[in-house]
């Protein structure tokens, strides 16, 4: 029997919204053929998405909350929380998150200290811990950053799904080019408490995927400060957390737009 070689593209252009439903609605553990080829190509692909993030890197890390100090003579101050406080919950309390599945924490950093700030969506007035964490060795990461999903026409009642053409009007760079926007767009969308934990479910997928072929994390947009960036280390121990300070939050800007 004649073997057949490995796909080097992907099928359609909306591959990464469809295996979105097959992890959600059909299976999650057991892959077919087709899934299985499609996570092949992204595992190709990804190795054009590579960052080399230097041993010695500065990143920053944010808690809600504070702790407080007793003075030498007396009375308290406002402290930061501990160094192993500010990293991620042991195993056993690790609760799952956009990268992580519950019981294997992740280390979830930003490029900035207004960035990290942003991500656990604080109040006016409300007190942070704030760490700078500076990394242990060179890491290699998956940078999605520079994907951008073009803009399709959706198809009337799935407006879930893109259009389907046929697969030979697009290009293997425009197949690409959707699909990894698409996965961009996942990793950096906000969440809120009321989502369905499913919603998770395909980024925490391809983060084992990638872990499983090497890479030491992921690097993407942030969606609550666009001058800034996060990256999830899948070691705790890649980074390892420095100074640490209280912060104040004094002012927030909300922006809206017209949906209908």
């Amino acid at each position: 029997m004649k073997e057949t070689a490995p796909p080097t593209s992907f099928y359609r252009a909306n591959d990464w919204q469809r295996f979105v439903q097959y992890l959600r609605h059909t299976n999650r553990f057991a892959l077919t053929y087709h899934w299985q080829n499609f996570l092949n190509v992204l595992i190709e692909t990804a190795k054009k998405r590579v960052t080399t993030i230097a041993r010695g890197s500065e990143f920053f890390r944010a808690r809600k909350g504070i702790t407080w100090m007793e003075e030498e003579f007396g009375g308290e101050r406002p402290a930061p929380y501990s160094k192993l406080e500010m990293g991620p919950p042991p195993a056993h309390q690790a609760k799952e998150g956009r990268l992580n599945p519950p019981g294997i924490p992740y280390l979830y950093l930003a490029s900035d200290i207004e960035t990290t700030i942003a991500e656990v969506r604080p109040w006016i007035g409300l007190e942070l811990s704030v760490a700078r964490f500076e990394t242990t060795r060179d890491l290699r990461a998956v940078d999605t950053m520079r994907d951008e999903p073009p803009g399709i026409e959706l198809v009337p009642g799935e407006e879930e799904l893109y259009m389907e053409r046929d697969p030979k009007t697009y290009s293997a760079e425009e197949k690409e080019q959707h699909i990894w926007g698409d996965i961009n767009s996942a990793f950096s969308e906000p969440t809120s408490p009321q989502d369905s934990l499913l919603s998770y479910l395909p980024t925490q997928y391809l983060a084992e995927v990638l872990k499983m072929n090497g890479y030491d994390g992921v690097i993407y947009k942030s969606s609550l400060n666009p001058s800034g960036y996060n990256l999830t280390l899948f070691d705790p121990n890649s980074a390892l957390c420095g100074y640490r300070h209280v912060y104040q939050v004094g002012a927030l800007k909300y922006e809206s737009e017209r949906t209908q």
